[in-house]
């Protein structure tokens, strides 16, 4: 069973709970495996990444859904009327996320969608379909998205890890992705975990997880990166973080950071993972 909540911005009260038979019933029938990452625009355009299969009028759809009202599923997204087929991811989408021209870009380690080759991030137009003038971006072909954000003018910021490494030290590349799928910047490091998200912070990225190092750098689950991929040594906010990791982020309007993760305390004020 399934239960999602959408809160008010303002003050966090509930604006819309999933007592809709029909919300509820559809949220089982989708998310069948495990969904990774939910957009939320507005009640009328919620986008789903995951893994999961969901078969509409005899046809399967996988991967990546979009719903409307009360989670009623859009039968029109990602559907190509030519090859009267879905075209979906052929594996696991980690996350997604709506730009400014209601364009979907999803990341995780699929390698194909829709049966083109189209390797670990690609951009959906506002129909569902692959976007053409985001090129497939070289990164290495074994190596699965996890972390993925974009700026203020479209270019992407990708972490990516080698799953087939099961002990330490783990292998990880950091990209910077122009809006047109060009690699502007990349950092390849060693790493003492393999879990790892990233959120914008103004011009400069803020990179979390439950790693220690980025590199050489000791950063302690909580990285601020440049527009070229290298550690701001000026910010301190993982100088007192205690073991664990973190799960999740948000910036206030002053650009202060609370963070929520399964973390000890900060220095020696035991927080109970939020901070």
């Amino acid at each position: 069973s399934y239960n999602f909540a959408i809160l008010n911005r303002a003050n966090g009260s509930v604006a819309k709970s999933t007592l809709s038979t029909v919300l509820h019933t559809n949220l089982e029938n989708v998310f069948n495996a495990k969904a990774m990452s939910l957009h939320y625009v507005d009640d009328n355009n919620i986008y789903a990444g995951g893994l999961f299969g969901y078969t509409i009028n005899g046809k399967q759809i996988r991967n990546v859904i979009k719903f409307n009202t009360d989670f009623v599923i859009d039968e029109d997204y990602m559907y190509d009327t030519a090859s009267a087929t879905y075209k979906s991811p052929n594996a696991i989408v980690n996350k997604v996320i709506l730009n400014s021209n209601n364009e979907l870009f999803i990341a995780g380690n699929f390698t194909q969608v829709g049966g083109a080759n189209h390797s670990k991030i690609t951009k959906l137009g506002s129909n569902g379909l692959v976007e053409t003038s985001f090129s497939n971006p070289s990164i290495t072909s074994t190596y699965n998205v996890q972390g993925f954000a974009l700026d203020a003018t479209n270019n992407v910021y990708a972490i990516a890890t080698d799953p087939s490494v099961t002990t330490t030290p783990f292998n990880a590349t950091m990209y910077k992705i122009s809006a047109t799928g060009t690699i502007l910047n990349s950092e390849a490091f060693t790493t003492n975990s393999n879990y790892f998200r990233v959120i914008p912070s103004g011009n400069d990225m803020l990179l979390f997880g439950g790693y220690t190092k980025y590199g050489t750098t000791y950063t302690n689950r909580i990285t601020k990166l440049n527009s070229t991929l290298q550690v701001i040594t000026t910010f301190n906010g993982h100088s007192g973080i205690g073991a664990g990791s973190i799960s999740a982020i948000v910036r206030d309007a002053n650009n202060n950071i609370y963070v929520s993760g399964s973390f000890s305390g900060y220095g020696t004020t035991p927080t109970k993972g939020i901070l």
